[in-house]
């Protein structure tokens, strides 16, 4: 089962999800993390993880008050996504150094993410959808 197109964009790091060809095996989906100087590729397993996070994203742009605010915030998560793969030891208040066991721990560091960003004018409780 092949992984949809992607492009998410961060301050410092690009994460993106394509199409390649592959001389052997036809066309591959490829997971790549791309910053300054660099280029890493991420398992399969990594780009369904990054999807359903950049959906989430995504879906909070509703509890943000304007566009610019809530565009900061999926610049940060996508930063902080990309260190933790990149960085053997990510940054102190990366969002994923501590929530990684599980996905549905993933999710809640998420939304504490987005609710202590500017401009989060959602309710007091946001469901992960």
């Amino acid at each position: 089962m092949s992984l949809k197109p992607l492009t998410w964009c961060g301050r410092a790091y690009t994460l993106s999800i394509r199409r390649h060809w592959n001389t052997f095996f036809g066309l591959a989906t490829i997971c790549e993390i791309n910053g300054p100087h660099m280029t890493k590729f991420l398992p399969e397993g990594a780009g369904y993880h990054s999807m359903g996070l950049h959906e989430m994203v995504t879906q909070a742009k509703d509890y943000f008050d304007t566009h610019d605010n809530w565009w900061s915030f999926s610049c940060t998560l996508c930063d902080q996504y990309c260190d933790f793969f990149v960085m053997e030891r990510p940054r102190a208040g990366n969002t994923f150094n501590e929530f990684h066991s599980t996905c549905s721990n993933d999710r809640t560091a998420v939304q504490a993410l987005a609710k202590a960003s500017r401009g989060y004018a959602g309710p007091e409780k946001w469901v992960a959808g």
